[in-house]
Formats: C-alpha cells, structure tokens, sequence
C-alpha cells in the first residue's frame, strides 16, 4: 500500500546467498505513507464467510528480517476484523525493539513479538491482518522470511538454508492484441516493423482485429476480408512462426439480432482459410466481447445477457472447429468471484447445466486471455491469485490459459463504496466522508460524489426544485485508492513487466494449462519498451 508521492512495491527475491524470501521495496516521500500487509484470512472470501485468526493458544509472532543497508525502520501493526472493517490497524511498535540487535541491519535476525504487546483494543481472537509501515530512510528495502505464530518460545523457527536446486522455467508463449490492422496491412513498413517487433519480443501468437465500422452491423454480409491484403502479411507472420488469430471485439455481438453479422464474420473467416495456402491461413478465431458492459449487467437483464453471450460463444466454437481452427476468448479474472454479499458462488444455467460462467466459457472455448490485469504477481490481489481458479479448471477440462498483461496507460483512481437504501432530496446533504448522489434525467442519471465543503455549491446546480426532490444518495461508506500502476506496466520500467512475469510463472507453470501470457497491446507494449519509465 502507498499514497504518493511516496511508493512501495512487493515481491519474492532472493537474497544474496539464494534464499527466497518476502521483499518490501519502499521509498518514502515528504508526504504520503507507504509499506505492505499480510492478512490472516482468506480475503478472497466475501465478509460474512471469512474466518479470521484465533491468536489465543500461541505465545508470540516470529520472522525473519534483513535490510538492504540496515538503516531501514519499521512500524509493525495489526488489525482485529473490527479495525480491518475500517481500513486501519493499531501499532504494536518499532520492529527494532523486536530484534536482538535493536535495529535492522544487513544480516538476517530473529524478531520476536510477545502476542502479550498486542494493543489490548485487539480482538485476539479475530486477528486480520500484519502491517509493516516504512518510517526511513527516504528509500529502504527489507526481506522477511518465515513467519510463524509460535506456541511456545522454545524452539523457535530457524533460518532455512539457501535453495540449492533453483527451478527451471518452461517456455512459454507470448500473445499479443493488435487493434490496428487497418494502419498496418498492405503498408510494408508497418507490416516490416510488426514482424520484426515480434519476433524481437519473441511473441508467437498474434490476436490481429479484423477492420470493421459500427455502421457495418446491418449487413448480412458481415465483416469481408480481401485476401490480396490479408495473405502477404499472414504469409510473413506464418512463415516466422506466428500463429494469426482472427481478433473479434464488440459487446453488442451478443444482440440477436447482431447474429446474422457475427455468423457471416465467422463464415467469412473460414472462407477464406479454406481458400488460401496452409502458410496463409489463421490457426484461430478470438472473441474480445464484454458483456458486463452492457446496461442491465448485474440487474435483472443479466439472465438474458448471459444467455445470449453463451449462445454466441457455442456459435463461433462450432463454425471454428468444423473448420480446423483455434477459438478463444477473453474474460475477466472476476468471472469465478462469490457474490460480494451473499458469499455464494452464483450458477448460470445453460444447456441444462448449471456452472459459474467462468466454467461454462471454459467448456466452449480452447482458450482463455484472463484480463485480470495486475503488475504484481504475488499478493492477495496478484495475478497469481487472481487466476488459480480458472488455471486450475482449465486443467481438468484439456484447455489453455493466457494471463493477460496491460501495457496501457491507466489512471490512479478512488474506488467509492455506497450501499443500502438511499436517502431522497438534498436536505441534510453532507456526510463528513462525502455522499454518492443520483439525479434522475430523463430516461437516464447523472451521479456525483460530493464532499461536505461542496454542499452549498452543488445545490446551486438545481435551480428546478422537483429535480433536486427526486435526488438519491446515499453515505461513503469507504474510498480505497488505486494507483494506475497496480494494473497496467504503462509508467513502469519494462525490467519490472519481465519480473513479474518470472514470478508468476514460478507458481502458474505447475500446470500445463498455463500457456503463457497475453500483452495488450502492441502499441503501447512498443511504447513501454522505448520510452523512459521509472
């Protein structure tokens, strides 16, 4: 966790005799605050079905701790499910005062913190979370390994030896979108930059859009594909060893009455597969259709989104099949996710059975670009995480998983948290942590976040008082702060993108359903490579 202008950073490294431990990088800022946590649940579970630590049979915490230059100082703190519910933690103290040393320095110590130091407002028996806060230097970096609650204070856990068998990594592949096809075909130096591009970033699978305008979608005859421009460059991808998928991206594709255009696309693809040369040919077809985007996803239209967005699917899976190609889709890491609320798994019924969407896309498809998009691969909202659901069923079903990597700009953001029944009218307007407040406009709704300071100003917005009168809102119940950099690599250091994918690989490679990894997209992958990142 970090507010800037400070940053922190998480990871597995070793240190330097080999051994594989946790590492904090930080550097801390005039202002904001950094440093990481470790819950002590399973935080993927929705509120009510979480189970959190009974701390009362064990007698301390323990782990072991080293700086880069031994002037690094910590706050250790810890949270009860009560302070996590508020998004805070209490100090227990300075992790030196832990240490036999009284500070950290660049050898590995033993901390040990008596459970007895624990704030006496903790609920020992619902302990969350650990929080290592960074104090100083300006930038530090730390490592910590095996931590333990210990019941008893003797023994206590030893310092493991270095690793002396490293595990070798598999090849994998390397997929990339590319949505500007209609600036690169039949131009010889755009299509001499891509394939060299790709053959430098040792990319071996290619998902190239197919040109399309909107205004298209009334025609019986689908997306066209002119083979004169379509097989030199497929000729040349083929001939590299690329494999070409034929990229389809729209979430109006699930509309029936959008079948007709889809079914042709799709036959057109197959069309001209059959008609062309082995070398010139597309291994596959990719579908890049959302429809959470649609309106009326995850109200009472979503029975009937779903259905059709499945029925769509089964489609593009036969016509490709029969002939002789690949299909794959993209779909959120958040597909296999219990219902925030209820924490109950939510089943959507299709061909008489009912699974998690996620399997039933899975079943149709032979494979999936997870767009979980994260930087970091370990973490409880890493990429590793985030994908073992879906990696794991893939490996019973026979397919292949892609883990999706942004290279786009995105912007920090505060995610607003609102919920209950809201409040009508504007009397009374001004909670201390701001209200979410929706104004009915016409067969449509503005929605602002206002803050207590801005109240009387925001009034002045309605001069129509029936407009005001018909307003909703409702209190923040929380603001959580994501930077644009825990999703997309766009401001890191291309070093970093590297990393992470060596880390995930490390715990995802275990199962042969993990194909390798999906780089959206390739212009700003080309940006992110020859620009100056930090």
């Amino acid at each position: 966790f970090y507010r800037e202008p400070s940053t922190a950073a998480v990871e597995y490294a070793d240190d330097q005799s080999g051994r594989r431990a946790l590492q904090l990088s930080y550097h801390k800022g005039a202002a904001g605050f950094c440093g990481m946590w470790i819950h002590l649940f399973n935080s993927r579970m929705p509120a009510p079905a979480r189970i959190f630590l009974d701390s009362r049979s064990f007698t301390a915490l323990t782990f072991w701790i080293r700086g880069r230059s031994g002037q690094e100082r910590l706050t250790l703190k810890v949270a009860d499910s009560e302070w996590l519910r508020k998004e805070d933690a209490l100090p227990i103290g300075d992790v030196a005062r832990f240490l036999s040393k009284k500070a950290i320095d660049t050898t590995w110590q033993l901390a040990v913190v008596p459970l007895q130091a624990l704030p006496s407002r903790i609920n020992r028996t619902q302990l969350a979370s650990l929080v290592f806060e960074a104090n100083g230097p300006e930038s530090g970096e730390i490592q910590i390994k095996t931590m333990a609650f210990c019941v008893t204070r003797f023994p206590l856990p030893p310092l493991p030896q270095p690793a002396t068998n490293p595990a070798t990594l598999r090849t994998l592949d390397k997929a990339i979108w590319v949505w500007s096809t209609d600036r690169i075909l039949g131009k010889k130096e755009a299509e001499d930059t891509l394939v060299t591009f790709l053959v430098d970033e040792h990319c071996n699978r290619l998902f190239l859009a197919l040109p399309y305008e909107a205004t298209s979608f009334q025609s019986l005859m689908g997306i066209t594909l002119r083979a004169e421009r379509f097989r030199p460059l497929l000729s040349r991808l083929n001939a590299a060893g690329i494999h070409v998928h034929a990229l389809l991206g729209d979430k109006d594709f699930i509309h029936p009455d959008r079948r007709p255009f889809v079914t042709a696309t799709l036959e057109n693809i197959a069309r001209y597969n059959t008609s062309s040369k082995p070398g010139e040919r597309f291994t596959g077809i990719h579908l890049d259709v959302e429809p959470y985007l649609l309106p009326g996803f995850g109200g009472k239209r979503e029975p009937w989104i779903v259905g059709n967005y499945l029925a769509l699917l089964s489609l593009a899976s036969d016509i490709a099949h029969k002939s002789g190609m690949e299909i794959g889709a993209d779909i959120p890491s958040w597909f296999d996710a219990p219902d925030e609320y209820t924490g109950r798994m939510e089943l959507v019924d299709y061909k008489g059975t009912s699974r998690p969407i996620d399997e039933h896309v899975i079943n149709l498809m032979d494979i999936i670009v997870l767009m979980g998009y994260r930087t970091a691969a370990f973490g409880a909202d890493g990429m590793i995480l985030n994908s073992l659901g879906e990696v794991d069923y893939a490996s019973k079903s026979g397919k292949q998983v892609f883990v999706g990597l942004e290279t786009g700009p995105i912007v920090d953001e505060n995610v607003i948290t609102f919920r209950g029944t809201p409040q009508r009218g504007l009397q009374g307007l001004g909670s201390s942590d701001g209200e979410v407040v929706l104004v009915p406009e016409r067969d449509s709704a503005d929605v602002y976040l206002v803050q207590s300071f801005q109240r009387a100003e925001f009034e002045k917005l309605f001069n129509d008082k029936s407009k005001a009168a018909s307003a909703l809102r409702w209190p923040v119940q929380s603001s959580t702060f994501v930077p644009g950099d825990k999703l997309s690599f766009a401001t890191l250091r291309p070093a970093r993108l590297t990393r992470s994918m060596e880390e995930a690989q490390t715990e995802l490679g275990q199962t042969m359903a993990f194909r390798g990894f999906a780089i959206h997209f390739y212009e700003s992958y080309v940006k992110l490579l020859t620009g100056n990142r930090r």
